[in-house]
C-alpha cells in the first residue's frame, strides 16, 4: 500500500517526475487523483485525470502514462499530444485571419473549410495527431472511395484524394509551427498524371469543320436562342484552341474592351486579357494573353451579330433570345459544358481514336494548344507557361508523354538550320 506525503499529494518515483494530487472542489477534497507528469527528455509537463479514487490504481495508471509520454518524446513526438479536431479547428481560425489579411484566396479558405468539416474531421475526430500515420491515411482514402463522392454520385478520383492530402499536409505544417507536432506523415499518392486527352491536327481540322456545320445546320424553324448560343459556343472553343485560356472563370471574364489586334515585327496576333483563376490573394488579377492570328476571323464574325456583340460588355453573355429566366439576359455564361458534351458526341470526336481512349472535354482544346506550341518548337517553355497562366513544372508534368518522335519536325528543323 502506497503511503501519502500528505493527504492530497504523492510523489510516485520520489524525484518529482510523476506527482499525484487531489484538488479541493467547493471546499471538499476531490477523491479522484490527478497526475502531473514530466519526462527527462523534454520540457513542460502533462496534466491529466487518472479517473481513479484508489491510490494504488492511480499510481499504476500514472506510471503507464509516464512511460507512454517518454516514448513519444523519444520518437520525436510532442509531450502533450493534441487531437485532430482541436488542431483542425485552430487551423481554420488561422486561415480566416490569413484571408482577412489577403494572404490567401477566398477559394482556398472555403475549400479547406469544406473538406475539413465534411470529410477529414468526421473521420479522424478525436484521434491524436501523432497517431495519424500513412496507414491511417490510406484507411481514410479507402473509406472515401467506399462511400463515394457526395456530388452528382461521381466516384472519388485519385486527384480528389491527393487534394485531401494537401489539406492534411497544411494542417500538419501549422501544427509543427505551433509545436503540436514534430513531423508530417508520408502521404500516399493516388492520382496518375498522364497526358490529358487532346486532338491530332487532323482531328482538330475535323472539329472546326463540324463546328461550322453545328452552327449552319440550325433551321429557321428553330428558336433564335439555338443559333445564338451555337455562335457563341463556336467562338468559345476557338478562343481556347488558339490562346490556351482555361474554360470556366477565365473565359467568362473576357470583355470586348480587352480584345485588340497587334503586330510584333511582321507577325500579327490577337491580344486578350483575362482575370486569372489562379490568383493568390483573393483579388482579381488580369493576365495578358497572346492568341494566334487565326482567331481574328471568328471574333470579327461575332462582331457582325448585333444581338451578340456589345463593345462595352463581356464576350460570353446570355443573349436576349435565351429561354432562361429574363434576369439571365446579359449575365456572363459560366460554362458551355452541356453544349460541349452534346456537340462532341454529335461530331463523333468524344473519345480518342488510340489508347488509352480518354474522353475529351473543353480542356482538351487547351491541351491541344499547348501540345502544338511545344511540338512546333518555336516558343520558349517559360513564355508558353506565362501565356497560359501556369508553370513550367505543370507543363512538364502533364505533357511528359510527348515523345521525341512527336518532336521530329522541330528537332529536324534545328538540324537543318545548323547545316
Amino acid at each position: 500500500m502506497a503511503k501519502l506525503d500528505d493527504k492530497a499529494r504523492y510523489d510516485v518515483f520520489g524525484d518529482g517526475r510523476v506527482i499525484l494530487y487531489r484538488t479541493k472542489v467547493r471546499g471538499a477534497l476531490n477523491p479522484v487523483w490527478q497526475a502531473e507528469i514530466r519526462t527527462p527528455s523534454s520540457t513542460g509537463r502533462v496534466r491529466k485525470s487518472t479517473k481513479q479514487k484508489d491510490l494504488d490504481t492511480a499510481i499504476s495508471f500514472a506510471k503507464d502514462e509516464f512511460y507512454k509520454a517518454e516514448a513519444r518524446v523519444q520518437q520525436g513526438q510532442p509531450l502533450n499530444p493534441v487531437r485532430f479536431q482541436f488542431i483542425a479547428g485552430e487551423y481554420l481560425l488561422w486561415l480566416e485571419r490569413q484571408l482577412k489579411e489577403q494572404r490567401i484566396s477566398l477559394n482556398k479558405c472555403e475549400t479547406h473549410k469544406r473538406i475539413i468539416e465534411k470529410s477529414l474531421s468526421p473521420y479522424f475526430k478525436s484521434t491524436y495527431l501523432h497517431k495519424i500515420s500513412t496507414d491511417e491515411i490510406e484507411k481514410y482514402h479507402s473509406q472515401r472511395v467506399r462511400l463515394g463522392a457526395t456530388h452528382q454520385g461521381k466516384k472519388v478520383a485519385g486527384a480528389t484524394l491527393d487534394r485531401d492530402n494537401s489539406i492534411l499536409k497544411a494542417i500538419f505544417s501549422y501544427a509543427i509551427r505551433r509545436g503540436y507536432a514534430k513531423q508530417t506523415p508520408q502521404m500516399p499518392t493516388n492520382a496518375k498524371h498522364f497526358q490529358r486527352a487532346s486532338f491530332t491536327r487532323a482531328e482538330m481540322k475535323k472539329l472546326q469543320k463540324k463546328l461550322d456545320e453545328w452552327v449552319s445546320m440550325v433551321s429557321p424553324l428553330d428558336g433564335g436562342h439555338i443559333r445564338d448560343y451555337r455562335e457563341l459556343f463556336r467562338l468559345y472553343v476557338m478562343i481556347i484552341t488558339y490562346s490556351g485560356i482555361r474554360p470556366g472563370k477565365e473565359m467568362s471574364s473576357l470583355h470586348w474592351s480587352q480584345v485588340s489586334y497587334k503586330k510584333a515585327g511582321k507577325q500579327e496576333f490577337v491580344k486578350l486579357s483575362v482575370i486569372t483563376s489562379k490568383n493568390k490573394k483573393g483579388n482579381q488579377i488580369r493576365r495578358g494573353v497572346v492568341a494566334m492570328p487565326q482567331l481574328k476571323p471568328y471574333l470579327e464574325h461575332v462582331k457582325t451579330l448585333p444581338q451578340l456583340y456589345n463593345k462595352n460588355d463581356y464576350i460570353f453573355i446570355h443573349p436576349p433570345t435565351t429561354q432562361l429566366r429574363k434576369e439571365y439576359i446579359g449575365k456572363p455564361i459560366a460554362t458551355f459544358k452541356k453544349q460541349w458534351n452534346e456537340f462532341i458526341s454529335w461530331a463523333q470526336l468524344k473519345t480518342e481514336a488510340k489508347p488509352p481512349f480518354r474522353n475529351r472535354s473543353l480542356y482538351s482544346n487547351r491541351h491541344y494548344y499547348f501540345e502544338m506550341r511545344m511540338l512546333n518548337g518555336d516558343v520558349p517553355l517559360h513564355a508558353l507557361a506565362k501565356n497560359g497562366g501556369t508553370s513550367i513544372q505543370v507543363i512538364e508534368k502533364w505533357y511528359a508523354e510527348i515523345t521525341a518522335e512527336q518532336y521530329a519536325d522541330s528537332l529536324a528543323g534545328l538540324i537543318e538550320r545548323e547545316n
